[in-house]
């Protein structure tokens, strides 16, 4: 997604929340290597989809200010997603009473948190830096992107 971000803001939020990423992923195995898991599991179907569907929504659109809009608007919906897995694992961790994974797991939560602010951030600004879009209805751009 950083490759195709048509602003320097909106590829250094995706390339800083992939890195972020990496620090989830270890922060999970972490908390998994005391079970004796040592695969990974497969590809979540679920996010498998959103990806893909943001993924194809980009190849549909030819207006900057629209692409920029799509790829927050599929981002966040991976965020959402990650941010209802991790709220949820946690839950459960305080419910076993496991402080220090639900401690883990709220650190990545607020990450995420605070990507999915980012990245409304950044569409209001995408928005005021494009004027001549106001013209157009709200509904046109969520056809758009959506």
């Amino acid at each position: 997604m950083a490759k195709l971000a048509p602003t320097p803001a909106l590829q250094q939020a995706f390339a800083t929340h992939y890195e972020q990423t990496v620090t989830h992923v270890e922060r999970l195995e972490t908390l998994i290597a005391p079970y004796g898991r040592q695969e990974r599991p497969s590809p979540n179907p679920g996010m498998t989809g959103i990806i893909d569907e943001g993924q194809h929504l980009t190849t549909l659109i030819d207006d900057a200010l629209t692409l920029e809009l799509a790829l927050i608007a599929a981002a966040q919906r991976v965020e959402h997603y990650e941010m209802a897995a991790y709220r949820t694992v946690r839950d459960l961790a305080n419910q076993f009473g496991d402080q220090q994974a639900a401690d883990l797991l709220e650190t990545t939560l607020n990450e995420e948190h605070e990507t999915d602010l980012l990245l409304n951030q950044i569409a209001g600004q995408a928005v005021a830096d494009h004027p001549e879009h106001t013209q157009r209805t709200a509904g046109e751009h969520i056809r758009d992107y959506n």
